[in-house]
């Protein structure tokens, strides 16, 4: 067996607990750390996870399951996993639905102790029907206080994608959304309140920060109230008025940044009529003038871009609700960088308001006279 093939065989056994012999390192490449580098291994555990959901789809939707183990899987490479950990995202519940302790000791000698004890400790039944869902919940959260960092990133990576999904299908079906599960958005609320605290606790990592803004938005977008009858209603309405008002505001600082800038950054000359660069941008966008379109199109999309960048990250994320990136965006896409898709649509919201908005003086009636 040459090297290569002895090193193979060695990961497919845990072989990352073991002490391995400096003669049969590969070389590195410069700039990747071993612990990004995916071996076969990966390639049997993804074969392995497809073959176990297999039949299985997302809570209410026809997304097949696998579809959520790639994406926590591609969650905790992001956010610097090693090929373990990336397995075990892909495997996390595998013992959970299909198949219980059975399948748990299938891992472990498939792919090793430090795999399988990270998918024991995501996991919170190992019989179906699973027990009531609260007191199970209370002893997953309470278990997640002491887990280990591979177990707390797996967590992490499994929670964000799970209340991102959540939140988008809220946006498209509203309350509905919550018949697809067994606990009611209180509960969900408590529950991943209670993970952003645990995984928090002894552990610093920015997709803690990711996981807990992602909750705010949830508080935010699903704040329910019911009425005499127990019913669960939504405030989905007033949300979106936040939002546009949001729009508006910025749309507001916008302008004044463009009537602001100097007269330098003109394109119709000092003789122009027109009081400043705002005007002359409007005049543009309503005359559909094309010659130096592009030189205000640039500028006012650097002036978006900078104040998004600038918002946190939560209103960023309620902002992007509302946009055309939002509403192009599906489940089995990675998630797109939001700032760009909000700037986007800011910037389309100025078009907007150029457009609408009269001129103060109009060159072209100015030239007939």
């Amino acid at each position: 067996m040459d090297p290569t093939e002895l090193q193979e065989e060695l990961a497919l056994r845990g072989a990352e607990d073991s002490v391995r012999r400096p003669d049969l390192q590969p070389m590195e490449p410069m700039g990747v750390s071993e612990g990004t580098r995916l071996t076969s291994r990966f390639d049997t555990a993804l074969t392995f996870a497809a073959q176990l959901h297999s039949t299985q789809l997302r809570k209410g939707t026809t997304i097949p399951y696998i579809a959520h183990l790639m994406a926590v899987a591609s969650m905790v490479l992001t956010h610097g996993g090693d090929e373990n950990e990336a397995i075990a995202a892909l495997l996390h519940d595998a013992v959970e639905d299909q198949g219980g302790l059975p399948t748990l000791e299938k891992i472990r000698a498939r792919f090793g102790e430090r795999v399988a004890d990270i998918v024991e400790s995501c996991t919170d039944s190992y019989v179906d029907p699973k027990p009531l869902w609260r007191p199970r919940k209370e002893k997953y959260v309470e278990h997640l206080h002491s887990a280990s960092p591979s177990v707390k990133l797996v967590a992490a990576a499994d929670k964000l994608h799970n209340l991102r999904a959540i939140i988008a299908d809220f946006r498209m079906i509203g309350p509905k959304v919550w018949e697809r599960f067994k606990a009611g958005p209180e509960e969900q609320l408590w529950f991943y309140r209670g993970c952003v605290s645990a995984i928090q606790k002894g552990w610093s990592h920015s997709i803690v920060g990711e996981l807990d803004e992602a909750v705010q938005v949830m508080e935010q977008i699903c704040r329910n109230s019911s009425d005499s009858d127990g019913e669960w209603t939504t405030k989905a309405d007033d949300v979106r008025r936040i939002i546009e008002a949001k729009y508006e505001e910025y749309c507001g600082r916008i302008v004044q940044m463009v009537q602001a800038l100097p007269a330098d950054c003109r394109q119709s000359g000092d003789d122009s009529v027109l009081a400043d660069v705002w005007e002359e941008f409007k005049y543009q966008v309503q005359r559909d003038e094309s010659a130096v379109f592009g030189a205000y199109e640039d500028t006012i999309t650097a002036l978006c871009q900078k104040l998004i960048e600038g918002l946190p990250q939560h209103e960023q994320d309620l902002l992007w609700l509302q946009s055309e990136g939002y509403f192009n965006w599906n489940e089995q896409d990675e998630l797109p960088v939001k700032a760009d898709d909000v700037a986007t649509e800011l910037y389309r919201r100025v078009c907007t308001r150029a457009s609408d908005e009269d001129l103060k003086i109009d060159p072209d009636d100015e030239a007939s006279e």
